[in-house]
């Protein structure tokens, strides 16, 4: 990874300006907490790669054009949105207080976890394998994908715990200035997900620690000294033994590299993904099936058993990605997912003309999660959850690791929100026919 100087201080300066433009954009904290650490996640797993001297120039452009959209995008979805937050805020505030702090908060907790705990018994019982977990297999996990079809419960299971994903996360409030408890709530379901399937992605490791991090560091103000201590102590180890964990999930020998070493070329893998990916996938010159994009966002509610039935084509992004940079069809034992980075997803979908569509659809997106969580009291934890998922999975996985869970996940939460606001409608309008009755 061999950095062009100019690029890299045009990458740097260009960042700072645009971060000053987007605090005069947000309108309160909570916007804030959306919008930068999008961009931030935007240029950590992008900005340094265009900055290479490996980088074509139309990945530099696309870099400085990707930014100032999304700005914009942001901005036109938090208008659009205001009114929907603010009428949540007005007509639901008491149902989302119980969700987060109440009796309600208890019970989405432990439904949770019991449907987590219910996938170690079925389809196959794994329960005893919590005292001898299994070594990590990725291989087996991903050729599953491919091979073994996904019993009804099982489907059905993982579509509740979909749903109540949001909740979940709004529930965390609860126990935010507990953080052993915290920390608990947040890594025993990964733990069982790892029994169960003999895997965690790292990146879900790396979610809940900053998940964890931001949670104490807003709620707990006086550990913050030590919270910065002992992330900055701790950051390196945890770098090197994710890179050990690349190895082991494939059941390859671990190198023997100095701690450093390890830090080095796990940063390089992932920040050097839009040169190693994305440029290959644009000089491809494939492009996406929009028709089938559209279709698999707007299908996305359905679920797949009924989806196989409906004649349409429907096209799972970073599939098709992988088919082409791999060059080998999905199912293949050489196939596996590939990241190309936000810039050549964009490029891809919509071609170097109108590549700007994507972030412009993004910012949307995140402007409208911004503008109706940012009235919502006691928000925060589900906010923060909504903040990380833009800083991370949507800049290192695409789009196509977000979307199921902003759309599918929010779908029960949005449901709960609307007949709140109807109950609350129906009930100003009685006292409004018993006002006049009484006159």
């Amino acid at each position: 990874m061999i950095f062009d100087p100019y690029a890299l201080s045009f990458v740097m300066l260009f960042l700072l300006a645009t971060l000053g433009v987007a605090l005069l954009v947000c309108k309160g904290p909570a916007q804030r907490q959306m919008l930068l650490p999008a961009l931030l996640g935007f240029s950590l797993f992008n900005g340094f790669a265009v900055a290479t001297v490996d980088a074509p120039g139309f990945m530099l452009v696309g870099y400085f054009l990707f930014i100032p959209v999304l700005i914009a995008g942001f901005r036109l979805g938090a208008i659009f949105c205001y009114p929907v937050g603010v009428a949540i805020a007005t007509n639901a505030a008491p149902t989302l207080a119980r969700l987060a702090e109440g009796r309600a908060a208890k019970r989405v907790i432990s439904i949770y976890f019991i449907l987590t705990f219910v996938t170690l018994i079925v389809p196959t019982f794994k329960v005893h394998l919590l005292l001898s977990p299994p070594s990590p297999d990725l291989r087996a996990l991903f050729d599953a994908q491919f091979t073994v079809s996904r019993g009804a419960a099982s489907a059905i299971i993982a579509i509740l715990t979909a749903l109540l994903t949001p909740m979940y996360y709004l529930a965390l409030y609860r126990y935010r200035k507990k953080t052993f408890t915290l920390f608990l709530l947040i890594f025993l379901p990964l733990y069982m997900e790892y029994v169960r399937d003999a895997y965690i992605g790292r990146y879900m490791v790396f979610f809940a620690l900053i998940y964890i991090f931001v949670m104490t560091w807003t709620f707990k103000a006086r550990w913050r000294v030590a919270l910065l201590v002992g992330t900055a102590a701790a950051l390196p180890l945890l770098v090197s033994l994710a890179h050990s964990y690349t190895f082991l999930r494939l059941g390859a020998v671990v190198g023997e590299s100095s701690v450093i070493d390890s830090i080095l070329e796990t940063f390089e893998a992932e920040l050097m993904l839009p040169i190693r990916i994305g440029v290959p996938l644009i000089d491809s010159r494939e492009n996406a099936n929009l028709l089938g994009y559209f279709t698999w966002l707007f299908t996305m509610p359905i679920p797949g058993f009924i989806k196989d039935w409906l004649p349409v084509t429907i096209t799972y992004l970073n599939h098709d990605i992988s088919e082409v940079v791999l060059g080998v069809p999905r199912g293949a034992r050489q196939f596996y997912i590939v990241l190309p980075g936000l810039i050549a997803e964009s490029m891809f979908l919509y071609g170097k003309v109108f590549f700007v569509l994507h972030p412009l659809m993004i910012g949307t997106i995140i402007g409208g999660f911004a503008a109706i969580t940012q009235n919502i009291p006691r928000s925060n934890a589900l906010r923060y959850f909504l903040s990380i998922l833009f800083f991370f999975n949507l800049n290192r996985g695409g789009i196509a690791s977000v979307m199921p869970m902003l759309i599918n996940g929010f779908l029960l939460f949005a449901l709960i929100i609307y007949f709140a606001i109807h109950r609350a409608g129906r009930l100003r309008a009685t006292h409004r026919t018993l006002d006049n009755a009484s006159r």
